[in-house]
């Protein structure tokens, strides 16, 4: 996981870089083993803090890091020729940066995980269109009704499905159908009425 790798990678710096710690005396040694990590520290004005400008900040890992060493900690990383780069600025070394090769970790270990992303995002977004699809059938169920009637058809009572609200809508639609048609009974009636009277 990320918080292991987070520990050890800050109990090895902090083995190396503690002037204090049990290599305090022996700075080849312990350049030595920052060189069998990969590790290598550059100059803030380097050429090669360009790379760390250019390279993106990792909050969460950062925060982390912060905490294992205990000096603020900016964390950045960035996909080089051979192999992920991690960056580190500590402000206990305020005027170097660390470069550390993630090796193991090449540009197809993160196949897996944008395939499986793009694959949920997909499904999500199809869920979401089914979804919308059926809260909406009712109401285009509702609006073909509408136009029925506005061409002076009188619909069958609508099936009362979906939310609340088109439910409640549908009901009163029903209802006012409903009232339509017995209008227009009477009114036939009624002319029908008139008619064998005259």
């Amino acid at each position: 996981s990320l918080q292991q790798f987070n520990k050890i990678l800050a109990h090895e710096l902090n083995l190396v870089l503690d002037e204090d710690g049990p290599l305090k005396s022996d700075a080849p040694l312990r350049r030595q083993l920052l060189e069998g990590l990969g590790v290598t520290v550059h100059s803030i004005n380097s050429e090669k803090a360009v790379e760390f400008n250019h390279a993106m900040s990792i909050d969460l890992m950062s925060e982390e890091m912060t905490q294992e060493l205990g000096s603020p900690t900016e964390v950045r990383l960035l996909l080089g020729s051979e192999s992920y780069i991690l960056w580190m600025h500590i402000e206990k070394l305020p005027n170097s940066i660390i470069r550390i090769p993630l090796s193991e970790l090449q540009e197809e270990d993160f196949a897996p995980l944008f395939r499986n992303s793009l694959i949920m995002a997909l499904l999500i977004i199809a869920g979401g269109w089914l979804f919308i699809r059926l809260q909406n059938r009712p109401l285009l169920a509702l609006q073909r009704a509408a136009e029925g009637v506005g061409r002076g058809e009188i619909p069958p009572p609508l099936p009362e499905k979906g939310a609340s609200e088109i439910r409640s809508v549908t009901r009163a639609f029903n209802q006012m159908s409903k009232g339509i048609q017995e209008l227009e009974e009477d009114r036939a009636l009624l002319m029908a009425g008139i008619s064998h009277d005259l």
